[in-house]
């Protein structure tokens, strides 16, 4: 039993596994010790050795303890750090969706400005067709009326265009 405590404390205090060797020399501190039904009966030196082996364990335990306070430490600022991490993630992801948003929003007003532009352009379109179709038109009926007048080939047109040029360039 105290070989089974010796091997839990040492592997507690080492963090790793002990040699045979090891066991034995700290199971000597406990070769002198004698049990009787009263208690333990232990030489002067043999309390030395225990209250030195006993001083040893508290050393380490407190080195032990200083080790854990500052792993706690540091994994609490490792949680605060993830955890921060995480939050600007989360913001970022916020963000982005939010921008996508915006922007399929601008591209639905867009499709709906270049629809009613295309529209527009179209309407032009029919318009200008009709205009340039009623322009021909005209010029056509002028040409027939020129024509049955006499007017064309005639010094006539030719005269007017020049009166016409003159008084354009005075």
């Amino acid at each position: 039993m105290m070989l089974l405590i010796l091997l839990m404390i040492s592997f507690l205090n080492y963090g790793r596994i002990i040699s045979a060797e090891e066991i034995s020399d700290e199971h000597q501190l406990f070769d002198n010790i004698e049990q009787t039904d009263e208690g333990f009966l232990i030489t002067h030196e043999d309390m030395i050795l225990l209250a030195n082996y006993i001083e040893d364990l508290h050393l380490e335990n407190e080195r032990l303890q200083s080790q854990l306070d500052e792993y706690k430490l540091q994994l609490e600022t490792e949680r605060d750090l993830a955890s921060r991490i995480i939050d600007s993630k989360d913001e970022t992801i916020d963000l982005l969706e939010r921008q996508i948003t915006e922007y399929q929003t601008i591209t639905e007003i867009q499709e709906e400005q270049i629809d009613k532009y295309e529209d527009i352009i179209d309407e032009y379109k029919s318009i200008s067709e009709k205009h340039m179709e009623r322009i021909i038109e005209l010029e056509r009926s002028n040409w027939r009326r020129d024509i049955r007048s006499g007017l064309i080939g005639s010094g006539i047109t030719s005269t007017v265009l020049l009166i016409a040029i003159a008084l354009a360039v005075l």
